[in-house]
């Protein structure tokens, strides 16, 4: 009888553990059941802002259906730092929210560990657009956003949360620049290019994949470019030369960059790359100084435009 009260109890820890074992707690303390990703992010407080942003987007009945979705979900810091607070939510147009959380789901479910270390996977979203992801030492990144916390999951899919909410490209890297009003002038440098016998403005939207170091307007002025019309009336093959040390033809997220590293432009030319706590810099063959990169990792259908506060020399 002893042996079998015994027997009895183990049963019951196993089964108790077993249970236990389904849940996992997140990183504010909840406990995440096996519920939708809709009704989780509604029990969830630190949600709070997203589940609006869900039901004025009228994405709340997507993510409550039986399936096998990626969401990363930024809690109320990341929403608030990203300067989405219940205001901002409450002003946008329901169809700009529903582009910008589209821009966050993923239709088939990924663990951090489905991604192989060092290797980036083009992940279409539910809107249709590329986000690029890649595991490496210092864990999962979305086009070099890293996650907080990784694999939450539920009935119909997993959580990730990422450190910023990600923003969906906005066109090409030439409509990337048009609606960007602190590089227009570096906008207005290409669009020169065009007017002449190496049109850079026709190589950045075929398809292929580019990174811009793009100058700001302060960049230019310091570099004797004040407006526009400097750029209309300044030397065509001085302008080439310019903007060919400013683009690379390859994808290079922050989360590619290394203290020391170089990367080669299209000019043939190289580019030093250095890193100081959470900051990066580059720096030309003739730069004293390395550049600041005050703006990382905006995207764009064909590529990634960085923007840096002087111009590589």
């Amino acid at each position: 009888m002893c042996y079998v009260k015994r027997l009895r109890v183990i049963v019951f820890a196993t089964i108790i553990f077993l249970f236990s074992a389904c849940d996992k707690q997140t990183p504010d303390g909840a406990t995440l059941k096996r519920q939708s990703i809709t009704d989780q992010i509604a029990a969830n407080s630190n949600f709070s802002i997203l589940n609006l942003a869900l039901i004025k987007a009228g994405m709340e009945e997507m993510l409550d259906t039986p399936g096998s979705f990626t969401f990363f979900a930024p809690n109320n810091e990341v929403m608030v730092a990203s300067g989405f607070d219940m205001q901002r939510v409450q002003q946008l147009s329901s169809d700009t929210i529903r582009k910008i959380l589209s821009y966050h789901i993923l239709k088939s479910r990924l663990f951090e560990n489905d991604f192989k270390m060092g290797v980036y996977y083009n992940e279409i979203t539910v809107g249709g657009d590329s986000s690029f992801a890649i595991r490496n030492e210092q864990g999962l990144f979305v086009n070099g956003i890293k996650m907080l916390h990784v694999d939450f999951l539920q009935s119909n899919g997993i959580i990730h949360v990422p450190s910023k909410v990600f923003h969906f490209p906005q066109g090409d890297l030439l409509e990337v620049l048009a609606v960007d009003t602190s590089l227009s002038l570096f906008n207005a440098a290409l669009l020169k290019s065009a007017k002449g016998g190496t049109d850079l403005t026709n190589a950045l939207v075929c398809g292929c994949k580019f990174t811009l170091f793009a100058p700001t307007n302060d960049a230019f002025k310091i570099a004797g470019y004040p407006d526009e019309s400097s750029i209309a009336k300044a030397d065509y093959k001085k302008i080439i030369a310019l903007l060919s040390y400013h683009i690379t033809k390859e994808r290079v997220f922050s989360t590619d960059l290394v203290h020391d590293m170089k990367v080669q432009m299209i000019n043939g030319r190289y580019v030093n790359v250095f890193k100081s706590a959470n900051s990066y810099m580059v720096q030309g063959a003739l730069n004293s100084q390395p550049i600041q990169i005050i703006k990382m990792n905006t995207m764009a259908t064909h590529g990634i435009v960085h923007a840096i506060e002087r111009i590589i020399e």
